[in-house]
């Protein structure tokens, strides 16, 4: 059950985006979504990971391995 307070951060791009990019027929991207649809602070490409913001886009230079994903301070 969510609370009115954690609806106030909810904006479920990450899930928006997803459902978008599934209705195109492409295959390929991974979407990392939190449990309320936002996007979640470390997303991958790949094998490679990195913290993101709020929109899914990548935050500063640091890129570690799937395997590393602990190693980021998001």
């Amino acid at each position: 059950m969510v609370n009115r307070w954690e609806a106030a951060d909810m904006d479920c791009q990450c899930a928006r985006d997803q459902y978008a990019y599934q209705k195109t027929g492409l295959i390929g991207r991974m979407f990392s979504c939190d449990r309320f649809g936002n996007y979640a602070p470390t997303g991958c490409t790949g094998s490679v990971c990195f913290c993101q913001d709020r929109s899914g886009k990548p935050i500063g230079d640091a890129r570690v391995n799937m395997g590393q994903l602990d190693a980021l301070n998001c």
